[in-house]
């Protein structure tokens, strides 16, 4: 009878975009799970809004990696709520899309986000 040694594997970001276009200056760290989002046309008149589902990829303090089944423009403001997750209350994230390319038929969207404002109980 074999016995498993269980261990804590420390999270380390993950490596840099290979796209030249890359913006995010902070360190990324992989996500997943599904979230739930609005996003705003701007621009339209009226700026219509679109509730979407996201499929988190990477998560920095200044954006996220997500995919989604719709496309976006570049400009587009979102909001995207991020669900309690054990004892941590869930959040909203507030941003701006930076950057959608087609991957076979979905689309890789680079959200810029907001600086996140924690408030005291």
């Amino acid at each position: 009878m074999s016995q498993h040694t269980f261990r804590l594997v420390k999270d380390k970001p993950l490596t840099s975009d290979p796209l030249k276009f890359e913006r995010r200056g902070m360190p990324r760290h992989r996500a997943s799970g599904r979230v739930t989002a609005i996003a705003r046309r701007v621009g339209a008149t009226p700026a219509p809004h679109k509730i979407c589902s996201f499929e988190l990829t990477d998560m920095s303090s200044t954006g996220l990696g997500v995919l989604s089944n719709e496309s976006a423009a570049i400009g587009d403001e979102v909001t995207v709520y991020l669900p309690p997750h054990g004892p941590e209350p869930g959040f909203d994230l507030q941003g701006v899309v930076v950057r959608c390319e087609e991957r076979g038929d979905r689309h890789a969207l680079g959200i810029k986000v907001a600086p996140r404002r924690v408030h005291a109980a």
